[in-house]
């Protein structure tokens, strides 16, 4: 009987676990864009008045650009957007503190 119990007690807590929907699939257009749109595109987008570093993340072009590109597919650790992101180098994080400007998780 105990057997039986904790079968159905253990049947009970996994199942909901099952239901959960898997995460949803990063799109470009919905999740990254509106994010370097709103943080990043002030001084590395279209306007070549304002660009900065001669950079330019608005186009797939600019970001994985061949000299020294700023993002690398499929290898984070080596991608200079990620570094600049992320580090604590007041320096060299991007956006830079003094825009105003923070990124969030």
């Amino acid at each position: 009987m105990a057997r039986l119990f904790i079968g159905i007690v253990v049947t009970l807590l996994a199942g909901p676990c099952s239901l959960r929907a898997a995460p949803a699939k990063v799109d470009f257009a919905r999740d990254i864009l509106p994010i370097l749109s709103d943080n990043c595109f002030h001084c590395h987008g279209p306007d070549e008045k304002s660009r900065e570093a001669k950079l330019r993340l608005d186009t797939k072009e600019g970001a994985l650009r061949v000299k020294d590109p700023v993002v690398v597919p499929g290898k984070s650790a080596v991608s200079e957007l990620i570094k600049r992101i992320t580090t604590k180098d007041a320096d060299d994080l991007m956006p830079p503190p003094d825009s105003k400007r923070k990124l969030t998780s």
